[in-house]
């Protein structure tokens, strides 16, 4: 599956000021050259690595999602999985032939089913498409918690300042996950289910 962030995450939704005071940086610090920059990549590098691990979307913005048919079955007794939540609205879809030919699938067949995890699209009614191996199944949605960083969880909110603070202060590649950090994002996580139980 490949996903596509169609819109991005613009500057002013990032938490820059809480991320100041957090740091507890004087005034004007942002002025200096190249501090401003610095800030931002920590904040979008924390904020990155926390969506990716809690499997959610945080920012509200629209995405786009390609399956290749081998990658898993949709039919009317299946489902199609979603690889995040929360997703909002589900904008397009369609089946693209490997013959270079296009199916749009009307929306009033779909239906999105809402789940807190794992959110799945649902075949309910009309034609339904043979989707060979070989073809692809494209989505087109919007998925986000909050417009902006105030409406978002003030846990997950704090976890992305902790993240962000020794990617900014010490030039950290990898955000670290301290104890503190995953007992903030905990209710928020989307557990798997392995052989050695949840993970």
């Amino acid at each position: 599956m490949i996903k596509t962030d169609l819109g991005g995450v613009a500057a002013d939704a990032l938490p820059l000021e809480p991320f100041k005071a957090h740091l507890r940086l004087a005034d004007g610090f942002d002025a200096i050259p190249g501090q401003a920059e610095r800030l931002d990549t920590a904040l979008r590098a924390a904020f990155s690595a926390l969506e990716e691990h809690l499997g959610k979307v945080l920012f509200r913005r629209d995405f786009l999602l390609k399956y290749s048919g081998g990658d898993q079955s949709w039919d009317r007794h299946t489902p199609l999985v979603l690889p995040f939540a929360p997703v909002q609205q589900l904008h397009s879809a369609r089946v693209l032939r490997t013959d270079g030919t296009d199916v749009l699938l009307a929306l009033e067949n779909l239906r999105l089913i809402d789940d807190v995890h794992r959110p799945s699209v649902a075949l309910t009614g009309g034609d339904v498409p043979v989707i060979g191996p070989d073809d692809e199944i494209e989505l087109q949605l919007t998925a986000g918690m909050a417009v902006t960083w105030e409406a978002l969880p003030a846990s997950l909110l704090q976890a992305m300042l902790l993240l962000a603070a020794p990617l900014f202060e010490q030039g950290s590649v990898v955000p670290l996950f301290s104890d503190a950090v995953r007992a903030l994002i905990a209710p928020y996580r989307t557990l798997r289910i392995g052989l050695g139980g949840a993970v």
